[in-house]
């Protein structure tokens, strides 16, 4: 292929429902600071103060059983076992995530999200996400829907978060405790995210989605975000219950 026609090849743009997300662990002694950057910066559409509980769940428990069955067949006859799972239990998401806000400025918004990793890949910077808005639907049916899915509580987290949304990303200051075992907050974790804006990711090239992480990265450096302190764990992973 000629320079030119290279030239002519049509730019691969990030796909529809990529979260395009990086996170970074900060002092919480960092938050003064943080706002007093983000209050001054151009383009600011929205802040929002919210806390609550995130409850996630996962169907691991079901995939636990299959394959200790597994292990009873045949090595040939396992191997077909194994793929078969693969291609039903493990093509449903991870986890589920419940999202009630109890306090700040979001509203009545109740949320379901699916999360995957993409294929291969490392880290969470690009994962495939999906949100439902379950605002007017009443506790006890989001909690049967989400058992009629086959999933389970693994733990819940409580989130105080400080978020500014801006044209092309949005930036949040939170500090994170679990309370799956009573709630008290006896280690608290505290990050900061950038992400790229969902609603015009699927409009912008994975360069271009990079160029405003770094923009961001950049003027919060003081903060202390850099490409180096990049965290490849989700909250998720960092928070998950085994299951036996």
């Amino acid at each position: 292929m000629t320079i030119d026609e290279k030239s002519l090849e049509t730019p691969v743009m990030v796909a529809k429902h990529t979260e395009f997300e990086t996170k970074y662990r900060v002092d919480p002694a960092t938050l003064t600071e943080f706002k007093q950057i983000a209050d001054k910066l151009p383009n600011l559409k929205k802040f929002i103060y919210v806390e609550g509980p995130d409850t996630y769940y996962t169907n691991e428990h079901i995939t636990k059983k299959l394959e200790a069955f597994g292990d009873t067949l045949s090595e040939k006859n396992k191997e077909a076992f194994l793929a078969v799972l693969e291609e039903t239990v493990g093509a449903f998401p991870p986890f589920m995530r419940y999202r009630r806000p109890s306090h700040g400025l979001d509203g009545d918004r109740k949320e379901l999200t699916t999360k995957y990793k993409q294929s291969g890949s490392k880290n969470n910077i690009q994962r495939e996400e999906k949100n439902i808005r379950v605002d007017k639907v009443d506790e006890d049916t989001i909690m049967k829907f989400v058992s009629d899915l086959g999933y389970k509580l693994n733990f819940s987290i409580w989130k105080t978060c400080h978020i500014y949304n801006f044209d092309d990303a949005t930036i949040v200051f939170y500090s994170v405790y679990d309370t799956t075992n009573g709630g008290k907050a006896s280690k608290v974790d505290t990050f900061v995210e950038i992400e790229v804006d969902e609603e015009s990711i699927s409009t912008k090239t994975e360069k271009e989605a990079w160029e405003i992480i770094e923009k961001y990265e950049k003027l919060l450096e003081t903060v202390g975000l850099s490409a180096r302190s990049r965290l490849r764990k989700s909250l998720f992973e960092m928070y998950k219950r085994d299951v036996k």
